[in-house]
């Protein structure tokens, strides 16, 4: 079963409260100073709520009310029934507008396909975003889970027809139990859809995760790392894998790497995708996928998470995945 939502809004106009964040102005400042930001942002700012924003800095520490949910990701190909996994998955709803319950979905962590910018929580038809570039597209879908063992009866009486009431029970009860009953439970769906250069038969709207509105805390995600990262699973995609993305606005990458792309001039730039998927880096830009750079041994998958992705590995760190699946 299908609905639409088309307001942007969480169920019954539900408000996000303000609450104060997991970690302490300490730690913000470490992570700024980590990243490269320099904001010339003190912890005494952060601790007064008094934090200078400019042009520069509005995409950084806003306070935004928030609050986090969780995933079902899809494991079968495009055109086939979902197939989904556990509860693994984190995904952010922000309302961040001053005075408004306007609700907006955040993805900031999910690879290949992500989000890559926020998508108004609606199921309107005409509620599609770019993704990393025009070739690439994301909306919001509701439906139930195909194997979910909840049902609800299709038929519905008018008020001129209760003396059919007991026909009516019958036909509900022999509907649900042969399995052709709709199941109550709508989930939000966040789909995506590949523009393919040179294979157009492979394109199509793909659901890429299932979601409900349901807060998850801190305790959750500890649990569901844990299963992620310690539980074998043979179509575990991290058990299976040494994943890494990065994306990039395309100008500057544009000029390094000598691309011809033709710019925007709107706010929505075109990005720049590069992928780590086991012993493969690859780059994803403009509906064209190559692979750019293959590695041997861990000492070079070290390298290249320093050289391309930024992410400053120690040699001596590659010890942790001897033994493990993904390992060289």
């Amino acid at each position: 079963m299908s609905v639409q939502n088309s307001d942007g809004l969480l169920k019954d106009g539900t408000w996000i409260r303000q609450i104060r964040s997991y970690y302490t102005p300490s730690q913000a400042v470490q992570w700024l100073s980590r990243i490269g930001v320099n904001l010339g942002i003190t912890q005494d700012e952060i601790e007064a709520g008094s934090v200078p924003t400019s042009l520069e800095t509005l995409n950084l520490l806003r306070k935004d009310r928030a609050y986090s949910g969780a995933a079902r990701v899809n494991e079968a190909p495009l055109n086939e029934t979902p197939i989904y996994g556990n509860l693994s998955h984190q995904v952010i709803f922000v309302q961040p507008i001053p005075d408004s319950n306007r609700t907006y979905l955040v993805d900031v962590g999910f690879g290949v396909p992500g989000l890559a910018r926020p998508i108004l929580l609606s199921s309107a038809d005409d509620n599609v975003i770019m993704g990393v570039d025009k070739t690439e597209k994301h909306r919001l879908t509701q439906s139930s889970i195909p194997s979910s063992s909840l049902g609800q009866c299709t038929k519905r009486l008018q008020r001129d027809q209760w003396q059919l009431i007991i026909h009516f029970y019958l036909v509900c009860v022999t509907e649900t139990l042969h399995n052709s009953g709709e199941s109550p439970e709508i989930k939000w769906n966040l789909e995506v859809y590949h523009e393919k250069k040179t294979s157009p038969d492979e394109e199509g709207w793909r659901i890429m995760f299932t979601f409900s509105e349901e807060e998850f805390f801190f305790e959750d995600y500890a649990a569901a790392s844990f299963v992620v990262s310690m539980m074998p699973n043979p179509r575990g995609f991290f058990w299976n894998n040494v994943v890494c993305v990065k994306h990039f606005v395309l100008d500057p990458v544009a000029q390094v790497i000598g691309l011809n792309v033709d710019q925007d001039t709107d706010t929505e730039k075109p990005m720049y995708r590069l992928v780590m998927v086991g012993k493969e880096v690859k780059q994803n830009i403009g509906g064209e996928t190559k692979i750019i750079r293959t590695m041997k041994n861990e000492q070079e998958r070290i390298q290249i998470l320093r050289d391309l992705f930024g992410v400053h590995v120690k040699d001596m760190d590659a010890a942790h995945i001897a033994g493990r699946q993904p390992a060289f």
